[in-house]
């Protein structure tokens, strides 16, 4: 049986290595979700928002930025 990096067999390093990057990719979806709703919420808060109207298409106020 051969075995890869620091005497692992293949399939185990490449299973973990799977896990590892699902989690990063994952993790930094959910921080860009969490990031974009408060940066959103402050937006409007402070009034940082573009208003419809004239040639603009949206219904409602949408944060700038």
């Amino acid at each position: 049986m051969s075995t890869g990096l620091a005497g692992i067999p293949p399939g185990i390093y490449t299973a973990a290595m799977l896990v590892l990057v699902a989690l990063a990719g994952g993790g930094a979806f959910l921080v860009s979700l969490v990031l974009t709703w408060l940066v959103r919420s402050f937006a409007r808060r402070m009034d940082f928002v573009d208003r419809p109207g004239g040639h603009k298409q949206h219904g409602a106020p949408v944060a700038l930025g």
